[in-house]
């Protein structure tokens, strides 16, 4: 089979090389917008390729695999439309994970409980509201906020505050933000 990796996030050596080692001809994109990538260098199992629209057509009858959840996702999902084999995610998939509500949205529709949670425009108003409970909450960012590292189980709401006084202090700013009901697994 002709396997063609979209690396948009130097992750698909790995992957591409398997292919590779059970038996499949492998072309290895590299993306990198700013600056010329070594990564994948010196594997002759594996055939790097300078652009990957021009090995679209070698691949169609074999799988395209793209690494990343924000480049080229519009592109793949137009190849799918003309029935290319696409391992990736696509623009409705990827909103799903990005926008953490219209995934709390979708798991509602299909009856998935989600755990309770608040929503705030910003921390200090997270804060205000944590000094309020007697409950440990999960932080997490909302929306299509770009930085899900932000993300804190806290143990106690003292440890909340602190936590939140913390990011403030720290100049952190959020468009959007949720608390979520503490799940503890036994």
């Amino acid at each position: 089979m002709r396997v063609l990796v979209i690396d948009t996030e130097n992750m698909g050596l790995d992957f591409a090389l398997r292919c590779a080692w059970a038996g499949h001809e492998v072309r290895l994109f590299r993306y990198s917008p700013k600056k010329p990538v070594r990564y994948g260098d010196g594997f002759k199992e594996i055939t790097l390729v300078n652009e990957w629209q021009s090995s679209m057509p070698w691949a169609r009858e074999g799988l395209i695999v793209n690494t990343g959840n924000y480049v080229l996702i519009h592109e793949m999902d137009r190849y799918r439309e003309m029935g290319y084999r696409i391992f990736a995610p696509s623009a409705k998939s990827t909103r799903l994970e990005v926008d953490r509500m219209a995934g709390i949205e979708a798991a509602r529709s299909v009856g998935i409980n989600v755990p309770e949670y608040h929503e705030f425009a910003s921390l200090e108003d997270a804060e205000r509201f944590v000094r309020k409970s007697d409950q440990a909450f999960v932080f997490k960012p909302g929306g299509d906020e770009e930085n899900k590292a932000m993300t804190y189980v806290a143990h106690d709401p003292a440890d909340l505050c602190g936590w939140l006084r913390r990011q403030i202090a720290a100049g952190k700013k959020v468009k959007q933000c949720l608390l979520q009901e503490k799940i503890e697994l036994m």
